[in-house]
């Protein structure tokens, strides 16, 4: 066996350059879930698709939530066979992989040829695919999250009283049919002043309707809290990894509506417009579930607000109370993302309101870099033809002049002042910061900005398929490198 299927930094850094190898998605949950990260193997699970249903002929939770029995002699011989039979299936992966890959790098020949797949990098100048929703995940929408404020439940009584108003909003909850409704503990910086969005969580307990009109179940997660013998969490964390991803896809949707619709005055009528080739590539693409969520808004048949749904649309899970000790995913999400630079820690924060998205680190210009507001006027890949140029893969110009952010095909100026004003940043940050933030995007460049100083990414790097031409050949850029 190729001895890198043991490596996940191997499978981590060639996902980053293959997003839609979905095998590759596989090998790497598979990995996770040999070291028990439940949540990141079912992430990866997820998007490895069919892949993974070929493999395990069943759902993506459903090998993650098996509890563990003690094994009968036929038993254990039925699971060592399984295991053996995986392993070949493994090996044999492996040795494809490398076959894989021409169909699954950004410029796909045959695939975007015969038109099968509609998630591959179309000819500059060529016309943008429509784009149809796919089935969301059957229980995406029967699972939501609250988050409890920071500092309310560290007395006995305050998480009573959240178990009380968790309760609450699961009963208010009925016309959305949730089945599930986690209370958790998230991250925040020292000063509770920020969520830490990428940071794991402490689930504290579970709230399902039970079979009565007003009654519920709970379950438990944190023995503080129930004096008991604590649930295991597992099951519930993979569920919140995919509640997460989905959330952060559907802030992207909502943050391109708000910056389109401030560069047109008008907001889009279909996603047509926010997915186009240069110079109209407000985003490069969109993931199924982000398809069915624009369904989903338009259905609805009323404005988007930037805050998420439609405007005059209940929250979703959210607590009515000013005075509520719970957050619900529109107060943490609330807000169209923007980009915070500063120049005095050298980080570049991606934020929704007071929740921090990422932090990456960057390159500055020291007294060359210039501080206010700025937009992203453009998003280009490949600046001047090249990904490995004195500019990297991608490419955003900050609001028509010739700053931008970009890559650097020097690394070792990250954390420095040795630009001549743009804000470079490592590949893998300046690709996942080109898929998050739109055209349109607000960027704010200054001192002393107040954000977490730490460095935040996600274990997996967030990747959006690119369907549209975004290079730019009748340009050479000259930008403030």
């Amino acid at each position: 066996m190729d001895p890198r299927s043991d490596d996940p930094h191997y499978l981590k850094n060639y996902i980053r350059e293959h997003p839609n190898n979905k095998m590759a998605w596989y090998l790497l949950g598979r990995q996770y879930a040999a070291k028990g990260e439940t949540g990141k193997a079912n992430y990866c699970f997820a998007q490895a698709g069919e892949v993974y249903a070929a493999f395990e002929k069943g759902t993506v939770f459903e090998i993650m939530e098996s509890p563990v029995v003690a094994e009968e002699p036929a038993a254990a011989e039925a699971e060592r066979r399984k295991r053996s039979v995986w392993k070949v299936a493994l090996a044999a992966a492996l040795l494809l992989l490398g076959a894989i890959v021409p169909i699954q790098e950004e410029h796909a020949g045959d695939a975007s040829a015969n038109g099968t797949d509609p998630y591959v990098n179309a000819a500059a100048g060529a016309a943008a695919p429509a784009y149809e929703a796919s089935a969301r995940p059957e229980d995406e929408d029967d699972f939501a999250v609250v988050f409890a404020s920071p500092g309310s439940g560290e007395a006995g009584s305050g998480r009573s009283a959240q178990i009380g108003e968790l309760l609450n909003v699961l009963r208010t909850d009925a016309a959305q049919r949730r089945r599930t409704l986690l209370l958790a503990e998230a991250a925040w910086s020292a000063d509770r002043s920020w969520l830490l969005w990428p940071a794991p969580i402490r689930p504290i307990a579970s709230a399902q309707p039970d079979d009565e009109p007003a009654g519920a179940r709970l379950t438990y997660y944190d023995a503080e809290t129930c004096h008991c013998e604590p649930a295991d969490a597992a099951s519930v964390l993979a569920r919140y990894a995919s509640w997460q991803s989905g959330q952060l896809e559907r802030l992207i949707v909502r943050s391109a509506v708000a910056a389109y619709e401030a560069a047109n005055g008008r907001p889009p009528a279909s996603l047509d417009d926010l997915v186009q080739n240069y110079p109209n590539n407000t985003l490069p693409g969109v993931t199924p579930a982000m398809a069915a969520y624009w369904k989903q808004l338009a259905a609805e048949a009323q404005p988007v607000s930037p805050s998420g749904g439609a405007a005059g649309s209940a929250p979703e899970s959210s607590p009515s109370s000013e005075a509520s000790s719970l957050l619900s995913s529109d107060a943490v999400l609330g807000e169209p993302i923007r980009i915070l630079i500063d120049k005095t820690t050298h980080r570049l924060a991606v934020v929704s309101g007071r929740t921090v998205l990422r932090i990456y680190p960057v390159g500055l210009g020291g007294d060359r870099t210039p501080e206010g507001e700025f937009v992203i006027s453009e998003k280009v890949k490949n600046p001047n033809g090249r990904s490995n140029g004195t500019f990297g893969s991608r490419g955003m110009t900050l609001s028509d002049t010739l700053y931008a952010i970009h890559g650097t095909d020097r690394p070792s100026s990250i954390g420095r002042d040795q630009s001549l004003g743009c804000i470079r940043m490592l590949k893998p940050d300046v690709e996942e910061l080109y898929d998050l933030v739109p055209k349109g995007t607000k960027v704010t460049i200054g001192s002393n900005l107040n954000f977490p100083e730490p460095v935040y990414r996600a274990d997996v790097p967030l990747r959006l398929p690119s369907v549209t031409g975004e290079t730019n050949p009748n340009k050479v850029y000259k930008w403030l490198d």
